[in-house]
């Protein structure tokens, strides 16, 4: 849209027309005029004076497609220049990247995944093989074995527990009674020392553990 331009600031090209003002709030009027030998003109040879500001002619009305046109490309940059900063920032890919090694998963009839071999060579029986064709598959499936590894990891440590759990404070009980017993002060130093060992060392059930695709290690820095 076309806006008012002062004469002060800035005057048109010689010999362009132009919509000029002339006059103040009381009396005024709007010409189409053009601007040369530092005169106003409504004519070649009749000038139009008291001019104080002007503006160009409004563009030609564009039609719908048009403005549809120019909106789509506006938002197409956006996005563009979102995703190149959001890739510039992380070091990520793009996450519809095609993949030139794809990583390839087994599925069982329960559910299962695991990871599997190369492309080119079969599922086991019983097995369905899920080629992972871009980087959002590939994390997809790989995110799912994690989820499945932490559930199998909490019950294998349960497990563990409940019968090393026992066995541990068997051995810690058993070694407070040697202490109690003990027939000299070396023999009592050397059980508190492993006394003091033990309840310091971190219970063996209590990890976690995370598996990662090679690419998302690399990229997560692991």
């Amino acid at each position: 849209m076309s806006k008012w331009v002062k004469i002060g600031k800035r005057l048109p090209e010689d010999d362009r027309q132009v919509i000029a003002y002339s006059g103040n709030a009381s009396s005024h009027s709007i010409q189409l005029a053009s601007y040369h030998d530092n005169e106003w003109w409504w004519t070649r040879s009749i000038k139009f004076g008291g001019v104080t500001k002007w503006m160009n002619f409004p563009e030609e009305p564009k039609d719908f497609e048009y403005w549809m046109n120019r909106l789509r490309n506006w938002l197409n940059s956006r996005k563009q220049n979102a995703q190149q900063a959001s890739d510039w920032m992380t070091g990520r890919r793009s996450i519809n990247a095609q993949l030139s090694k794809k990583p390839v998963f087994y599925r069982d009839a329960s559910g299962k995944i695991m990871s599997g071999l190369p492309e080119h060579l079969p599922a086991p029986y019983g097995f369905q093989k899920i080629v992972c064709n871009n980087v959002f598959e590939a994390e997809r499936f790989s995110e799912l074995q994690r989820r499945q590894e932490r559930v199998e990891h909490r019950a294998e440590q349960e497990r563990r527990s409940s019968i090393e759990v026992p066995m541990l404070d068997e051995i810690r009980s058993e070694r407070r009674t040697l202490i109690a017993n003990a027939r000299n002060n070396l023999n009592r130093d050397f059980l508190l020392r492993a006394e003091q060992m033990s309840a310091n060392r971190r219970p063996p059930t209590e990890y976690e553990r995370e598996s990662f695709l090679h690419a998302e290690g690399y990229e997560q820095g692991r």
